[in-house]
């Protein structure tokens, strides 16, 4: 994921998780969360550096069995819910310190016939 300030587009001013393959974002008042080809989700903590590579955390590995395609939140950002290709939405709930505890009684198996693209 790429960086940019767009006061000057030129060239990005940080590159962040290359690696991860970024396919969708969430940002909430302290964390961007990164969903990502590899199934899992990254936080991100957008208070304390000036740079967001400082503040990436601990990747959730693979809370999904396919691509991470898409975010929302609910109850003012308490718990965000995540949408995969394996048809399926997981339920987290967030934490200032950006850990996420998985919401098993609203997490739903295969909700859809096909790929979930956007929630």
């Amino acid at each position: 994921m790429l960086v940019w300030d767009m006061r000057n587009t030129s060239s990005p001013i940080e590159l962040i998780e290359k690696a991860m393959d970024v396919f969708s974002l969430q940002i909430t008042r302290s964390h961007l969360f990164m969903g990502c080809r590899n199934h899992s989700i990254v936080p991100v903590g957008l208070k304390g550096s000036n740079f967001l590579i400082d503040n990436v955390q601990t990747p959730l590995k693979a809370p999904h069995l396919d691509v991470v395609t898409s975010f929302t939140t609910l109850l003012d950002q308490k718990i965000l819910i995540s949408a995969s290709r394996d048809k399926n939405l997981r339920a987290w709930h967030t934490t200032e310190d950006g850990s996420l505890s998985q919401l098993h009684n609203l997490s739903r198996d295969k909700v859809h016939q096909d790929h979930i693209n956007c929630i």
